[in-house]
């Protein structure tokens, strides 16, 4: 009788599960923000593939730079503020407002 089957038993989450849950929304997020940003040089600002390649090698060689201790997110972000008037924060939906995690 299919009906009368007991479900399997679970099993707690632990601390190295949602430390792994964490880290793969992480990535999914960055990978959402990439995409958003390539496909808004690709298709507002009219860059083909060699442009964008040439943006995302950039990115990569300031990755290299920051996990090699050269520069912080902090400097990028305090460039970017200073010399460019761009002023990216960290919205935080449960607090209700931006939060600033630069300099």
């Amino acid at each position: 009788m299919k009906g009368n089957r007991r479900p399997p038993p679970r099993r707690p989450a632990s601390y190295a599960d949602l430390l792994k849950l964490k880290a793969e929304a992480k990535s999914q997020g960055i990978i959402e923000a990439f995409v958003i940003f390539f496909s808004a040089l690709r298709d507002k600002e009219g860059f083909g593939p060699t442009r964008l390649r040439r943006v995302l090698n950039a990115m990569n060689e300031y990755a290299d730079s920051i996990r090699n201790g050269y520069i912080t997110i902090q400097d990028l972000q305090a460039a970017l503020r200073e010399e460019a008037g761009i002023d990216l924060v960290y919205h935080n939906d449960t607090t209700g407002g931006p939060e600033d995690k630069g300099p």
